[in-house]
């Protein structure tokens, strides 16, 4: 919904406790730069987005895995793949604020 330039998306997760806290990984397109490839987050049952980029590689991001810890829902985690070899594992405690 609303991810326009979105070709492919690696992962949904709906708030467990609220429908209306959505993230996706987008991973768009496969073989080209561009479209909504990252990480959103909607607030408002996808509505609208707000790409979540504070902390992850600023260079173009490929596969992303994404998970919200069940014993603490502040908690996600992601597994980025990115260009230059920037990827890595990340954590956020703010529900993706950072």
């Amino acid at each position: 919904m609303r991810l326009k330039n979105s070709e492919h998306i690696g992962k949904i997760i709906v708030h467990p406790e609220n429908s209306d806290v959505i993230f996706v990984a987008a991973i768009d397109p496969l073989w080209n730069k561009g479209g909504d490839r990252g990480l959103y987050k909607s607030i408002d049952g996808g509505k609208t987005w707000a790409k979540i980029n504070k902390g992850l590689p600023k260079v173009e991001m490929e596969r992303i895995g994404l998970c919200v810890s069940p014993a603490d829902l502040e908690i996600i985690y992601a597994i980025v793949e990115a260009a230059e070899g920037k990827g890595g594992f990340y954590r956020t405690t703010n529900r993706g604020a950072n």
